[in-house]
């Protein structure tokens, strides 16, 4: 019986009492390892497993509820890219419109100087055709009046285009 785990009274009365609370707090702790194994080990749930389980459910939760936020933000980020896609669009057929607006001015423009120096032509060839030179002119009169409404369009255009980039 030397190698007994537990002191005899005789060996218990001589220690001193740090030595005492040891011994007691190493077998309140190993019984305390084996409450906690069988707890364990028979499946039942603790407080401990139920907080945790618990802790799990609510974490689930909120990823769920993240999860959809996210969703929902996609789709709103998604319907942007569509609207600015749309509006680019927009803005390119403006642009093209703007663009043959322009060649049209362009065309205008190089009428009108054509028929001008035609004009002079005639006015310094003869000044007895004078008929023919007031034709010329209410042709140039024809293509300012067209050059005026092309000049209206092109306003309605970037007037068009402004409010899309506004928005």
């Amino acid at each position: 019986m030397k190698y007994l785990i537990f002191p005899s009274k005789q060996q218990w009365q001589r220690w001193v009492a740090p030595s005492k609370f040891t011994a007691v707090g190493t077998c309140i702790g190993t019984i305390g390892v084996v409450f906690t194994m069988v707890a364990y080990l028979s499946g039942s749930e603790t407080a401990g497993q139920h907080v945790a389980k618990s802790d799990f459910d609510n974490a689930h939760k909120r990823l769920e509820r993240f999860n959809a936020e996210k969703d929902r933000f996609e789709t709103l980020i998604s319907s942007v890219h569509q609207r600015v896609r749309s509006v680019a669009a927009e803005q390119q057929d403006l642009q093209r419109q703007m663009d043959a607006v322009n060649r049209q001015i362009d065309v205008a423009r190089t009428n009108m100087i054509n028929t001008r120096e035609e004009i002079r032509e005639i006015n310094k060839r003869s000044k007895w055709y004078l008929e023919d030179v007031n034709i010329k002119y209410e042709l140039i009169q024809m293509d300012s009046h067209t050059l005026f409404e092309l000049g209206e369009k092109l306003k309605m255009i970037k007037k068009r285009q402004t409010e899309l980039e506004g928005e």
